[in-house]
């Protein structure tokens, strides 16, 4: 499934500085799942999550909403 099925792309400047969560670079995702349950919004994540095959080292943390029902 591609991105773009399920999430609209936007291309924006960021800040000049790396971003860290317990001493690790982090980048942050933020999504807002338009009409979809937030519990099949994050078992799509993660099943996503798991395709790419992170190397040991990278990983997923979930904030917000998401992190209360993880």
């Amino acid at each position: 499934m591609p991105l773009t099925a399920v999430a609209r792309l936007e291309e924006r400047t960021g800040p000049t500085q790396i971003d860290r969560y317990n001493r690790q670079r982090q980048i942050t995702v933020n999504a807002t799942p338009d009409g979809l349950p937030l519990g099949e919004a994050i078992a799509a994540v993660r099943q996503k999550s798991a395709e790419l095959n992170m190397k040991p080292g990278y990983g997923l943390v979930f904030s917000g909403n998401a992190k209360q029902l993880t």
